[in-house]
């Protein structure tokens, strides 16, 4: 896991943390997610998994998170910058 590139890292916890859920409770049609910051944005992708891989309905309630399009721009801002 820790051998990848950042973004490849992030959808593969994603994914874990979504087979996890779907493991533990498959029963459920509706899931609830919830995070805060980087927790926030690993919520939404969990949470867009679990709707496109596995066609689950998912609500996601988001604290102090940046959205997803202002963290896309940051990160093209913070890896301009580095060059």
């Amino acid at each position: 896991l820790y051998n990848e590139q950042p973004e490849t890292e992030f959808l593969t916890l994603a994914q874990f943390y979504a087979q996890q859920i779907l493991q533990d409770y498959p029963e459920l049609d509706q899931y609830y997610l919830s995070g805060w910051s980087f927790g926030g944005l690993l919520a939404y992708e969990i949470a867009n998994q679990l709707t496109h891989k596995f066609r689950k309905t998912c609500q996601v309630i988001l604290f102090d998170t940046l959205s997803v399009d202002m963290f896309k721009d940051f990160k093209r801002l913070k890896l301009a910058s580095s060059t």
